[in-house]
């Protein structure tokens, strides 16, 4: 309240003067600082390791959570894939088939009052553990229900598909599949009889998936088909 006059006859005195009063809910409209991230490939344990930094440690002061974002190449756009609640929580252990090759970004959370994003994180790619894709140079298809079907030594890694082709000594194809485990059950594709026991050559491509696309490796060698014929 103020209190004056005006030198004007006429006028009241004195005046007394209320000074408006404004209420306002403040917002937040500044998003958190970027994380910092960190990636680990661990081949043998087949788990990815992200480490990044919490932001209320430097840069921002009300981070409650991030964000993980995943594109399959060094070329596609990022798209959300979960939310990890805590500010604390800076390190995320993917394993198993969660393993894929392609890059990962974080982006931290402020309040859910205001629901603020950070820029996403700078890129950070990771690329396919290398096939693990072994084949066994002898099986005996006799029907005893112990090593009747051929197939690669368990557990085989990363391999999409195959192109695999049996032939026999005169270099006539008995057998192909594309599916990975093969499961060849020593039966002639073509008359549908089983095989006469004896060695024979197998070309295996593998196709599996990185950064940069589809990639390959060849194998070859002999099998050793044993059976009673």
């Amino acid at each position: 309240q103020t209190i004056g006059k005006y030198d004007v006859s006429g006028v009241p005195r004195p005046l007394q003067n209320w000074s408006q009063e404004t209420c306002v809910v403040p917002f937040d409209y500044t998003a958190p600082c970027a994380p910092i991230v960190q990636a680990e490939l661990n081949c043998n344990f087949e788990e990815v390791t992200l480490v990044w930094n919490n932001p209320n440690n430097s840069c921002a002061d009300d981070v409650i959570g991030y964000n993980l974002y995943f594109a399959p190449s060094e070329s596609e756009m990022p798209v959300f894939w979960m939310n990890i609640d805590g500010p604390n929580d800076t390190t995320l252990i993917l394993q198993g088939d969660s393993i894929t090759p392609g890059c990962y970004f974080i982006t931290a959370l402020d309040s859910l009052q205001y629901g603020n994003e950070s820029a996403l994180s700078q890129r950070i790619c990771v690329d396919h553990c290398d096939p693990n894709y072994v084949l066994p140079n002898v099986f005996t298809p006799n029907g005893d229900g112990v090593n009747d079907l051929y197939h690669p030594i368990l557990p085989y890694r990363n391999v999409d598909r195959v192109n695999f082709v049996v032939k026999n000594r005169w270099g006539n194809p008995v057998f192909s599949t594309e599916d990975p485990m093969l499961n060849w059950d020593g039966i002639d594709q073509e008359s549908g009889k089983m095989l006469s026991g004896g060695v024979y050559f197998y070309q295996c491509i593998v196709y599996f998936e990185t950064l940069t696309g589809e990639d390959s490796l060849e194998l070859v060698g002999f099998i050793t088909l044993k059976n009673p014929k």
